[in-house]
């Protein structure tokens, strides 16, 4: 299990930003030995489910046929400092474009994703945590931010495609650090963040008019653990599922009164990383690396262990309503990204092996930057030292993150300890439904 924010409960909130300053250069150091290659975030076009982007640790990858291809972007490409183990906040806007908030960045890609831009570095000041569409205009991004200095504040921005502005959409206070951030589909006005707050308690804010005014409960039962929004029901804005951080088990919850009570419904050992609602809201979907899949109708909630013989599930999403995805350790399951049939059947989508190199000109960021990067990383994959390229795309690209060796036991539980006061999910976006 990665370390929790638990283990911290007793450090002052005054001392609690030194701590954190101490430790980004702890993990900074550590992230020069690399991660384990896996994928933890799969992201669906919402005007094109051909379009898929996957973040993994040694990158964001990008298919734009359904999987068959995957062509793989550095992350010195898309601008971001090579080194670290915060996974970026990563959507794609309706035209195609994918946005990437990472600490006081955020950058886009248009076109075929073979340069990225950074329009708004003068107005993101605060650490970018996390992000979701507007269901009501999937060309508008909202991302929730704030600071880790000890005049705090946690605010929600929003970008439109088209617009070289991050606009203000609320203010959340300077008493909290937001963890994740969804609006409902079913009712735009409804948007649900969230948070641990300074005694180390989890919050959920609930805004019923776009973020003017919030209402505040703490989440029980496991009040003292991190929590994170999975899902928010498509049909029904008042049911919303919250996965639990524990110290050896995470759980999930669900509130079915938009967070005046919460019932916990299943508990797995390990890291419970994989989640998914059917685009329906029939049928719900967890996994997790130690566990494998479960699947439960949402009216029983009754969870039973799927077929599917997927040992390390770290991600599952819908792409359309008849193919759920699922990502996996390829060193454990012969896969990064499979495709799940209803008899417990996986069908491989991506092995590392099958990578290609995304045709970008030289005079590109992406083309520039990222063909030095291979070589290292096509030894770790096992992937052909000099990689096929991939026709031109028209539409835009991914980012990606360098690739090393493993880091050492100890490196890595400060690596996820500090992701974990960090507020950042451990496999955000991955959880979506579709």
């Amino acid at each position: 299990m990665s370390m929790r924010v638990y283990f911290f409960r007793s450090v002052r909130p005054l001392a609690f930003s030194l701590v954190l300053v101490a430790l980004l250069s702890v993990v900074r150091s550590a992230r020069a030995n690399g991660r384990y290659p896996t994928a933890d975030q799969l992201l669906v076009d919402p005007r094109d489910s051909q379009h898929l982007v996957l973040r993994t640790t040694f990158g964001i990858l990008q298919s734009r046929d359904a999987g068959k291809r995957w062509t793989w972007i550095c992350e010195a490409g898309v601008g971001f400092p090579p080194g670290s183990a915060v996974d970026p906040a990563v959507t794609i806007l309706a035209d195609g474009s994918i946005v990437a908030g990472y600490s006081r960045d955020l950058r886009i890609s248009r076109a075929d994703g073979c340069d990225w831009t950074s329009p708004f570095s003068n107005v993101v000041t605060e650490n970018l945590i996390d992000v979701t569409l507007d269901p009501a205009d999937p060309g508008r991004a909202l991302f929730v931010c704030s600071t880790l200095a000890s005049t705090r504040r946690s605010r929600i921005l929003t970008v439109t495609i088209g617009s070289q502005l991050v606009s203000e959409l609320a203010v959340l206070g300077d008493d909290l650090s937001p963890t994740t951030l969804e609006v409902a589909p079913s009712r735009p006005q409804r948007i649900y963040v969230t948070a641990i707050a300074d005694d180390f308690s989890s919050l959920m804010l609930r805004s019923d008019d776009s973020g003017r005014s919030w209402e505040r409960v703490h989440i029980e039962p496991l009040g003292t653990l991190a929590a994170y929004i999975a899902a928010i029901d498509p049909t029904n804005p008042d049911r919303v599922y919250v996965r639990v951080d524990g110290p050896t088990r995470d759980s999930l919850l669900v509130t079915r009164d938009a967070g005046m009570t919460f019932d916990e419904v299943i508990s797995i050992d390990g890291d419970m990383q994989a989640f998914a609602l059917s685009p329906d809201g029939k049928r719900v979907f967890v996994g997790g690396t130690s566990a494998g899949l479960y699947a439960a109708d949402s009216e029983s909630l009754a969870f039973a262990a799927l077929k599917a013989k997927v040992r390390s599930p770290s991600c599952l999403r819908f792409a359309t309503p008849e193919r759920l995805l699922v990502c996996a350790r390829e060193a454990t399951d012969g896969f990064t990204l499979g495709l799940l049939s209803e008899d417990g059947a996986v069908a491989p989508l991506l092995r590392t092996d099958a990578l290609v190199a995304s045709a970008c000109r030289s005079d590109e960021s992406v083309g520039a930057a990222c063909p030095s990067s291979w070589p290292g990383l096509s030894a770790l994959l096992g992937a052909p030292s000099m990689p096929a390229q991939a026709p031109r795309a028209e539409a835009s690209s991914g980012c990606s993150w360098s690739s090393h060796r493993s880091l050492p036991a100890s490196a890595a539980w400060t690596v996820f300890f500090a992701a974990a006061v960090l507020a950042r999910r451990r496999s955000s976006r991955c959880s979506r439904h579709a």
